[in-house]
């Protein structure tokens, strides 16, 4: 693909806006020179690559590549026996380590990943080359002592020598003769020795070397005889140094060399995955999507141009090669023309870069061999063309190169000459790319272009709208009809003569063309009134979707809490009628044991009281006012909803209570005490029997215990106190219970168990835990 039609749309700057998306200078390098591949196989590998990075980013959020230095020229000259300097080795050292978090960011993301997961498979871990390079250099690229034992042995004597040095030179300069010959009371460096400063004037009060001068000429510096030996000494040792920093430099040089190629390999591959991971980043940015691989069709919605700015560009929609393969766009001037012409080519490109474009999902290009394109002004006046004549000789060499597989983008087409024989000329030129096969796009002005396209079944009209009553353009793109070019609205927009603008209309009604031009106003005004209708349509139609599912949600919400409210209502009247039965077993185990002294009449009641109990039905739930528990007092008639019986408190104990009800004295629990009905008869009181010749024993009331102890007892006897203990439990309402029955033989513990299996209302039972009595107690848990 020609760099002259990527300069035209503006590619370099995408090319930009890649490189700064990367972290490394490798990655930037790579990004200032991607290109558009002709192979549709290599453009569909580029945008796999590009997806995983876009979903990983998504997903993950992205591998930093930021660590990265470029090493290929410092291995290269290792490779060459070069000494590498303690700034490339930091280099290699930290790239290193940024390698193996490359690798393993992606080797966790294989599965999301599998393309790039597979470039990074070729990056070689190279641990021992890095823990030498870490061992030998500190983070600010200095030789650490413990690079050698040698060099941590120089740079301790260095030390020592001069700390020696120091403490004779200050031992001289505080003497009072050599005071007075010093310019300051300081030791200072010169030439890598010390030296005091010494007036000029006491030059040979102080024997030693002179080793420097100040700019003033006042100044000596000058190394004293005492301090020439040691000063000697630390040279040697810096020398030592030096020799011994060269012998790690030169071992350092050697293991580079001999992982060279896999470093190389590593510094591509990352590279390569720093660049994917880029084009992810701006696929991001410009909230751009992958285009469909199409076979020759051009399907853009919602398309942008990526180099304006997202918050003023006006989307447009762009189809080329679905029935027509020749698009014909007209307009005003000024009205967005070129920059349709330029974002179409612009997408086209970015894709066969293995770019995301920006533009709604479901965007399809195919995959061009070449997009032509001529755009702005052709003159030049070094070869004495003019602009027409520089516009053509650009179509000229267009149209010797082109094919079927091209994308042809043509800037008011046939202009800068004679309008009768430009107009003649564009259609010629138009007739003759559609013979070739090319997808093409095309701008004018000329009516007779309008006309003939109209004509055309392999072409289409379209045009950017410009609104008549602001006198401005929208940019807005529409397919189907032709466009005006509005010149004398623009004209009077920019302050023209009202007079000359008046003759311009006239002389513009005698044209042949204008009765084409005033049907042309008249669609696009029917078309501009369809499109407001067919937005106000929309607009309703989300709105009844916003109802609809507004409704719906209240539906599931209703649907919800009915299924709650009933669940809820089923197991209160499971609750209800465990405690009715429970109550009913207590009533009719009393009456039983007073059946044995009773009259016969007894026996009847007895009868009839469990024809009651089989009657009994759950509740239905009749709205009645719950009582505070401070005013349950005795005397207080209430209304018992485990029984649906109206009774009155006889005493009050904590939340349990003792009610009356018809004769018989129950325990209730306050929660299920409510208030009477308006118009609710209170209980009579009944009136006194006649005292039968033996009385008649009420059930009793007691203490409930939550354990009972059978500790001695036989199995016989313990039997019905287990059976009376269970009763009074489940009356009191407990939840468990535990029944101590020792160790032992272990004979009572299984009669207790085999009492427990036959009731009807224990849940389970079990041993306690060893600290609760283990084996001699047994938990038993209610229904």
């Amino acid at each position: 693909m020609e760099i002259k039609t990527l300069t035209a749309l503006d590619f370099q700057e995408i090319q930009q806006l890649l490189a700064a998306e990367c972290d490394s200078l490798g990655a930037k390098e790579a990004a200032l020179a991607a290109w558009p591949l002709r192979d549709a196989a290599a453009v569909q590998e580029l945008l796999d690559r590009t997806e995983e990075a876009y979903r990983l980013l998504l997903d993950r959020g992205g591998c930093s590549f930021a660590g990265l230095r470029t090493i290929a020229a410092a291995v290269e000259r290792a490779e060459k026996e070069a000494i590498l300097a303690p700034q490339e080795c930091l280099d290699i050292a930290r790239s290193l380590a940024v390698y193996e978090d490359i690798g393993a960011y992606f080797r966790e993301a294989a599965e999301d990943a599998p393309k790039l997961a597979a470039t990074a498979a070729e990056i070689t871990p190279l641990p021992q080359l890095r823990r030498l390079l870490e061992r030998v250099f500190d983070e600010r690229g200095r030789i650490q002592d413990s690079a050698s034992v040698q060099l941590g042995r120089l740079r301790a004597k260095q030390a020592r020598l001069q700390e020696r040095i120091k403490r004779e030179m200050n031992s001289l300069i505080q003497q009072r003769e050599v005071g007075k010959v010093l310019q300051e009371a300081l030791v200072t460096l010169r030439n890598e020795r010390y030296v005091v400063p010494v007036k000029a004037e006491y030059r040979y009060a102080l024997p030693g070397i002179v080793h420097d001068r100040s700019a003033t000429g006042q100044t000596l510096y000058i190394e004293p005889m005492v301090s020439v030996e040691l000063n000697n000494d630390l040279q040697e040792a810096a020398l030592a140094e030096r020799e011994e920093i060269k012998r790690i430099l030169v071992e350092i040089t050697a293991a580079v060399a001999r992982d060279a190629q896999a470093l190389l390999a590593n510094a591509a591959a990352a590279a390569e995955l720093d660049l994917v991971t880029a084009r992810g980043k701006l696929a991001h940015n410009l909230r751009a999507v992958r285009a469909q691989e199409t076979a020759h069709m051009i399907r853009l919605e919602q398309a942008r141009h990526p180099l304006l700015p997202p918050a003023t560009a006006v989307p447009i929609d762009v189809r080329i090669g679905d029935g027509y393969r020749i698009l014909v766009v007209t307009g005003s001037n000024t009205g967005g023309k070129t920059v349709a012409l330029k974002t179409t080519g612009l997408l086209a490109a970015m894709n066969q870069a293995g770019l995301f474009i920006p533009a709604a999902p479901g965007a399809a290009l195919p995959v061009f061999e070449n997009i032509w394109v001529s755009i702005g002004d052709e003159q030049n006046m070094a070869e004495n063309l003019s602009t027409f004549s520089g516009h053509m000789r650009r179509i000229v060499t267009i149209m010797d190169a082109s094919g079927e597989r091209d994308l042809v983008l043509l800037d008011e087409l046939g202009s800068g000459t004679d309008p009768v024989e430009g107009a003649a000329l564009a259609i010629a030129v138009l007739d003759y790319f559609w013979e070739r096969g090319a997808l093409a796009m095309v701008t004018t002005h000329y009516s007779e272009l309008k006309q003939y396209v109209y004509t055309h079944t392999g072409m289409e009209n379209a045009h950017v709208e410009f609104d008549e009553k602001t006198l401005t353009p929208t940019y807005h793109l529409h397919i189907g009809i032709a466009g005006n070019s509005q010149a004398l609205n623009i004209t009077r927009r920019l302050g023209m003569n009202e007079a000359v603008l008046a003759r311009a209309e006239a002389l513009k009604q005698e044209s042949a063309f204008y009765e084409m031009e005033q049907v042309l106003a008249e669609l696009n005004e029917k078309r501009k009134e369809m499109t407001r209708q067919e937005e106000h349509l929309q607009g309703e139609i989300r709105k009844a979707e916003r109802a609809h599912a507004k409704w719906d949600a209240e539906r599931r919400e209703l649907a919800e809490k009915k299924r709650e409210i009933l669940e809820k209502t089923r197991n209160d009247a499971r609750q209800m009628k465990r405690e009715l039965r429970v109550q009913a077993e207590q009533i009719i185990k009393d009456l039983k044991k007073s059946a044995k002294e009773a009259a016969a009449g007894s026996v009847s009641a007895v009868a009839e009281t469990r024809r009651r109990i089989d009657d009994m039905e759950i509740p239905a739930g009749e709205e009645r006012a719950k009582i505070p528990l401070r005013k349950l007092q005795a005397g207080r008639q209430v209304y018992v909803d485990t029984l649906e019986k109206i009774g009155t408190i006889v005493a009050v104990r904590g939340k349990k209570l003792q009610v009356e009800v018809q004769g018989m004295t129950i325990s209730v629990e306050a929660k299920h005490c409510r208030e009477l009905l308006p118009g609710e008869a209170p209980a009579a009181k009944a009136a006194p029997a006649r005292r039968p010749s033996r009385r008649t024993p009420q059930p009793s009331l007691r203490t409930v215990e939550t354990s009972l102890n059978i500790i001695g007892e036989r199995v016989a006897d313990a039997v019905p106190q287990i059976e009376a203990f269970l009763d009074a439990a489940l009356l009191a309402g407990l939840d468990f219970v535990e029944i101590i029955h020792g160790k032992g033989t272990g004979a009572l513990r299984e009669g207790v168990h085999e009492v427990l299996r036959r009731h009807a209302y224990v849940k389970s039972f079990a041993v306690a835990d060893a600290g609760q009595g283990g084996s001699g107690v047994t938990v038993v848990y209610f229904k």
